[in-house]
């Protein structure tokens, strides 16, 4: 099919041919690898009849591969030339709406067109990621895909190597934050593709890691609970009784971690997902605190 450019040559003359400059503002850096665009697409089990979100299609590559499988792709873009383009080469093609607009919305969310063209689709079905991942909404999006109408099925997200390791993070290294738990509160995570910076026009300053992210069969945290470890982790290497004791009271704080069975001179940094959803609800903690 090939209707989208896939190759540095392809690319550069695309770029050059419709005028666009790659803006660094919206994280533009395009993928000209077809063997790792082919193996991104290949991760996802799509085919006719399944909903598929990819958020930042750029020229429309990894797009290519996507409505190929037959599956119902929306894709969200924010750059309204690049919209134009879409929908240019993609005329015809039934299996794909293009929404133009930031796919976050207020509040931590899915903008709401973006989301009422997944729920759409999706019909109440699960439903899939497939993206290369502008880096500068990485994070906040990994976390508003827990929001309606997610979490999906599987994520298959490019993203910076380092936002992959603090994906894969374990309590206790560095890397561990408030995104690792997010994340793996929802799903299970691995690394499934290393990416050389030389692999994208214009060439990033950092390299990539394609992450998978199934989801697993686990209650879903309740709404106050990523807040809940916002506010711990700002005190992260102190224990947990100080901490504690100062929002709640040394009676509260106690009985709540006896009960959690965490010892009261633990860190924050240091607990898992499991024992920190026991320790906020043993608290019964407000997200303000």
């Amino acid at each position: 099919m090939n209707r989208a450019p896939d190759t540095p040559k392809k690319v550069v003359a695309a770029l050059a041919a419709s005028g666009f400059a790659p803006l660094k503002r919206f994280g533009q850096n395009f993928l000209v690898d077809p063997s790792t665009l082919d193996r991104i697409a290949a991760l996802a089990p799509l085919a006719p009849g399944v909903t598929v979100l990819e958020v930042g299609p750029g020229l429309g590559a990894l797009t290519d591969r996507l409505v190929a499988s037959g599956a119902s792709v929306v894709a969200a873009e924010i750059d309204r030339g690049l919209v134009g383009h879409l929908r240019g080469i993609f005329s015809g093609v039934d299996n794909l709406v293009v929404v133009e607009g930031d796919v976050l919305g207020e509040k931590g969310t899915i903008a709401e067109g973006v989301a009422a063209e997944v729920s759409a689709r999706a019909a109440g079905k699960d439903w899939y990621v497939v993206a290369n991942l502008p880096y500068n909404v990485t994070s906040p999006l990994l976390v508003a895909l827990m929001a309606p109408p997610g979490p999906p099925l599987r994520a298959v997200v490019m993203v910076q190597r380092e936002v992959g390791d603090v994906l894969l993070a374990a309590p206790g290294e560095e890397s561990w934050s408030t995104l690792s738990i997010a994340v793996q509160s929802r799903w299970r995570v691995a690394r499934a593709i290393e990416v050389a910076a030389s692999k994208f026009h214009p060439r990033p300053d950092v390299e990539s890691s394609v992450m998978v992210l199934d989801r697993h069969d686990g209650d879903a945290p309740h709404p106050a609970f990523l807040p809940f470890v916002r506010r711990l982790f700002q005190a992260r290497r102190k224990s947990l009784r100080g901490v504690l004791s100062k929002a709640f009271g040394a009676e509260r704080a106690l009985a709540a971690l006896s009960a959690a069975e965490i010892p009261p001179e633990e860190r924050p940094d240091r607990l898992d997902v499991d024992r920190l959803r026991r320790l906020h609800l043993g608290l019964d903690a407000p997200s303000g605190w």
